[in-house]
């Protein structure tokens, strides 16, 4: 099952996946009834999506499917956002949607109609090791598309039902194959989390706070219980500790030893190097060696040994 999300990533997996001999089959979750040309920009999982998705797999002559998860989308990834951002923290929704929609509810579905892979237009790849009788998550080719980011909470169960095809592909590969093959999206932009724009602060922000200093100003700390906004100077932002929750260990099913890694604590963040250590069962503590900016409760930390995913958790604190 190829998951068509309207854009052209997955429409070249599509085709890729068809080129190496598989039988396929498209299928598109409808997330939303907002039209593509919503003034805010581009998000996804509209009705243009599904209708670009349907003329993809037309030109491919494969069926294609469309499931309203519409509902499941508002339960387990808008109200868990507006949840998470309640209690102060900031939240990545395409994390919670990755977990709980398009690996979660999409996979099952995949899986009822007898599909042996589901199949999407991410920028990383899944390899098997033998040794460790592991499956492994593994950074994509172009690495500034590489989103392995936001699938470390991939179990290893998902992982042996996944194929990410264009990983191994440049943005402008993928854009070729796909102007090649006459896909009508061969030059759609990528879509962003627009329906998520209504965060009012972050960790780090320093523009929109409504009121004016005579030196720049950040948001260092929010307390929801007291209704406040802490600011202070750039350098009340860094910090060295980090310590995440709700795990997900990919590379071993448990760290019993401190554990030297590059690691990240957002998306476009480049990877720094830390010593990693498994605290408890359901928590690991990094110390990295340079301070690290704006580090935000409710994103996410994840955990690199060179182009593979180790672990990744919810980040809680210091």
């Amino acid at each position: 099952m190829i998951a068509m999300s309207g854009g052209v990533d997955s429409s070249v997996a599509a085709l890729l996946t068809m080129r190496k001999g598989y039988d396929v089959i498209g299928a598109t979750m409808k997330l939303c009834d907002k039209p593509e040309t919503d003034s805010r920009g581009k998000t996804c999982g509209t009705s243009d999506d599904v209708a670009d998705a349907a003329s993809v797999c037309a030109r491919l002559d494969i069926p294609h499917h469309v499931f309203d998860m519409r509902d499941e989308f508002d339960t387990e990834v808008m109200r868990r956002f507006a949840e998470i951002y309640r209690r102060g923290e900031t939240p990545n929704p395409c994390i919670i949607c990755n977990r709980r929609v398009k690996f979660g509810g999409l996979l099952r579905r995949a899986l009822a109609m007898e599909c042996d892979k589901i199949v999407t237009g991410h920028y990383a790849a899944v390899s098997y090791d033998a040794p460790s009788g592991r499956w492994l998550l593994q950074k994509a080719a172009d690495s500034a598309k590489d989103q392995t980011y936001f699938l470390y909470t991939l179990t290893q169960r998902q992982l042996s039902h996944i194929l990410f095809p264009v990983g191994v592909l440049t943005k402008a590969e993928v854009r070729a194959i796909a102007e090649a093959s006459g896909f009508v999206n061969s030059r759609k932009h990528d879509s962003q989390d627009i329906c998520f724009l209504t965060v009012r602060y972050t960790i780090g922000q320093r523009k929109g706070l409504g009121m004016g200093f005579n030196k720049p100003m950040y948001v260092c700390a929010k307390d929801v219980a007291a209704r406040t906004v802490t600011l202070g100077d750039n350098a009340d932002l860094f910090s060295r500790s980090v310590t995440a929750r709700d795990v997900n260990l990919i590379a071993f099913d448990r760290l019993e030893r401190p554990l030297r890694v590059t690691a990240k604590v957002r998306y476009s963040q480049r990877e720094e190097p830390a010593t990693l250590e498994q605290t408890d069962d359901d928590e690991l503590h990094l110390e990295f060696d340079n301070p690290q900016r704006a580090v935000a409760p409710g994103q996410a930390v994840v955990c690199y040994d060179g182009g593979t995913v180790l672990c990744g958790g919810t980040i809680i604190g210091g």
